[in-house]
C-alpha cells in the first residue's frame, strides 16, 4: 500500500476517533445535566411514576447505546489500521463490529427520538423513518464489507 493511502488511513482513523470522543463527551455531559447532577440552565428529565420504566429504558438506552456506538466506530477504525500495517485489506472481525454498531444505533435513535418522554413526560412513544434509515445503511454496508472480506481472501 502506498505510503500517502496509509497516511490518509491514519487521518481518517485519528478524525474518526476524534469526533467519537467528543460525541460521548456530549452525551455525558448531557444525561448528567438531565439526571439532575449539574447544569442549573440544563434541561432536566421529569420522572414520572406511571411511565417511570419507559422512561429508563429511553434514558439508559439513549445513554449506553450513544457511547456503545462511538466505541464501535473507534474499534472498528483503529482495527482497519492496524490490520492494513498487516497486510489485511478487510479484517473479518470488522463485519461483526459493522452488525454490532447497525443494531445498537437502532436503540439510540429510537431513544433519541422519544428523550421527550423521559424530558416532558409525553405520552407519544414513537418511531420514524429516520431512525430505521441509518441503522439500514449500516447493515447493508456491513454485508457489501463481508463481501470484501470474501474477496480479499480469496485473491489473497
Amino acid at each position: 500500500m502506498k505510503r500517502s493511502t496509509r497516511n490518509l488511513l491514519v487521518t481518517a482513523t485519528v478524525l474518526v476517533c476524534l469526533i467519537c470522543l467528543i460525541n460521548a463527551a456530549y452525551i455525558i455531559i448531557q444525561s448528567g445535566g438531565m439526571a439532575g447532577l449539574y447544569g442549573e440552565n440544563m434541561e432536566r428529565a421529569q420522572w414520572n411514576g406511571e411511565i417511570l420504566g419507559l422512561q429508563r429504558f429511553i434514558f439508559w438506552g439513549w445513554l449506553t447505546a450513544g457511547l456503545a456506538f462511538d466505541a464501535l466506530l473507534t474499534v472498528f477504525m483503529i482495527r482497519s489500521l492496524l490490520a492494513v500495517r498487516s497486510g489485511v485489506l478487510f479484517p473479518r472481525v470488522n463485519t461483526f463490529l459493522l452488525m454490532g454498531a447497525a443494531a445498537i444505533n437502532l436503540v439510540y435513535n429510537i431513544c433519541q427520538s422519544n428523550i421527550g418522554i423521559v424530558l416532558h413526560q409525553e405520552r407519544l412513544f414513537q418511531i420514524n423513518n429516520a431512525d430505521l434509515l441509518l441503522p439500514l445503511i449500516l447493515f447493508a454496508f456491513s454485508l457489501i464489507y463481508g463481501l470484501a472480506v470474501r474477496v480479499s481472501e480469496e485473491n489473497g
